[in-house]
């Protein structure tokens, strides 16, 4: 599911989140990418008990900041999840500074594995390229 607790945030919290700008938090670092808005306010009272996270992962602490888990991130979380960075955008956030502009927008399924099948494409032929070039 795109937003696995929108049922238990604030009504429109889903609808602001994606239908606003955000842009990267001077905190960021290589556990997360934190966003902030200047646009919308999607802070709650929401209170959960810790579960499985992953990279890419996209937490909402009661702040309204969201934070995009990174590959250094924990691996438990305690904050509402409004979904997930696909695996073929998620090494865009490694690469974001603070102050950089982004947009969310939902995917299917089969969108997100067409992405992953896209860059898996990519990286082959790059290390097919460098195998050359050492050769």
């Amino acid at each position: 599911h795109a937003a696995p607790h929108a049922a238990l945030l604030p009504k429109d919290t889903i609808v602001n989140f994606i239908n606003h700008s955000w842009h990267v938090s001077p905190n960021s670092n290589r556990m997360g990418t934190r966003l902030l808005s200047d646009e919308c306010d999607i802070s709650h009272d929401v209170s959960l008990p810790s579960m499985a996270v992953a990279p890419g992962c996209i937490q909402l602490p009661p702040n309204g900041e969201p934070i995009v888990l990174l590959n250094d991130a924990q691996t438990t979380g305690g904050y509402p999840l409004l979904g997930t960075v696909i695996e073929a955008d998620l090494r865009h956030f490694a690469q974001l500074k603070p102050g950089d502009f982004l947009h969310f927008k939902f995917v299917t399924l089969n969108e997100a594995h067409e992405a992953r099948e896209k860059l898996t494409a990519h990286l082959n032929q790059l290390a097919i390229a460098l195998n050359y070039i050492n050769k």
